[in-house]
């Protein structure tokens, strides 16, 4: 969950700010770097290695991460389009919070708030983030802290703390959200609604070419708005996105009867198994769906700007029907080293292939 109270162009600058900066001190504190392809019969991996002096300033962000198996993701229920999961603590987190919760960019008053909502989030004690998604956003997160009531209070104030045309996600937003307080409760839960409305044209208008046709592939992407319930039972806390109540009930209901469990599907065990076993930050991202879904956007994008584009595109990438294969992502940090892995299993590519050979082999599979 990611939310800010400010201009989206300001917003934006931070990021880059935030991430370029720190791309740059790891460089200037690098000591070793280490790339690796290994092609196997069930697919390719590709890992990343790189190593940083002990005394220097990334090491410092390091300190204290401990990679964990992150089993809990196994719990998610099956069917989404990608799964994340994340065991971030310490400096790492503390730098990292603005940009996981989105309080960059916001100005005066509104920015005070959410930075202080933020800071009571920390103090919360996050232990641990799962999350299954769709595209548009869909779908129910669980998180873990020390204290789930005092994250739930803190996650309330970040919401009140964005304004007026403010961003949730980097994403501009039409008025401010629409908050009803102890909307629901649902087997132990107190669950807080919040619904977004999106900000379209504003949005359309920051795209080079802007216009309908960028306003149509952001709606692709992103839908008219969220609908969001969160809420804890005193252990954990929960988030579940959908368009309405009704569909909100049935998500958490398959979250929280484990009926549905993703550890049960045979194509997530064959990703994850290639994966490191203890790791910091973890994504799955079924092939078919998501190529389909990110390389729309993209190709509406590219029509909708001005310059002529060499070759002929269609419109739009028609989803086609795939079976479930999961590309894997890891991130995994440890004092002085963080380590990137990203896993392509075979029936994955095949799966893009089903996707994309339309749109450059004229059809043929």
């Amino acid at each position: 969950m990611t939310m800010a109270g400010g201009a989206g162009e300001k917003a934006g600058t931070e990021y880059a700010k935030m991430f370029y900066s720190g791309l740059f001190q790891a460089i200037a504190d690098g000591k070793a770097l280490l790339l690796a392809f290994d092609f196997r019969p069930e697919g390719m991996n590709f890992q990343l290695q790189f190593q940083v002096a002990a005394d220097s300033k990334t090491n410092k962000l390091l300190e204290g991460q401990k990679p964990v198996a992150l089993a809990q993701i196994g719990d998610l229920p099956g069917g989404f389009m990608t799964y994340t999961a994340s065991h971030i603590s310490g400096g790492l987190l503390r730098t990292m919070a603005p940009i996981m919760f989105g309080t960059l960019g916001g100005e005066g008053e509104g920015k005070e708030k959410a930075e202080d909502a933020l800071k009571q989030l920390i103090n919360a004690g996050p232990t641990g983030s799962y999350g299954a998604a769709n595209i548009p956003a869909s779908g129910v997160q669980m998180q873990t802290f020390d204290d789930p009531n005092k994250a739930v209070a803190s996650l309330l104030k970040l919401f009140r703390a964005i304004g007026e045309g403010g961003t949730f996600q980097n994403a501009y937003l039409k008025g401010k959200p629409e908050i009803k307080e102890d909307a629901q409760e649902y087997k132990g839960y107190k669950l807080h609604q919040v619904s977004l409305t999106w900000d379209l044209d504003k949005f359309a208008d920051s795209i080079p070419g802007g216009g309908d046709a960028a306003k149509a592939a952001i709606r692709r992407l992103l839908g008219e708005g969220l609908k969001i319930w969160f809420g804890t039972d005193g252990k954990r806390v929960v988030t579940v996105t959908a368009k309405d109540w009704g569909t909100a009930e049935k998500r958490l209901d398959a979250y929280l009867s484990g009926s549905e469990k993703l550890s049960a599907q045979p194509a997530y065990l064959a990703t994850r198994k290639e994966l490191p076993q203890d790791t910091t930050m973890l994504m799955l991202a079924d092939a078919g769906p998501f190529i389909t879904k990110m390389g729309d956007y993209m190709l509406a994008i590219l029509k909708a700007m001005p310059q002529q584009l060499p070759v002929n595109l269609p419109e739009q990438i028609k989803p086609v029907k795939t079976q479930t294969s999961y590309l894997g992502f890891a991130v995994t940090l440890r004092p002085q080293t963080a380590r990137f892995d990203m896993f392509v299993p075979v029936t994955g590519i095949r799966e893009m292939q089903k996707v994309l050979s339309p749109l450059f082999m004229g059809g043929s599979q």
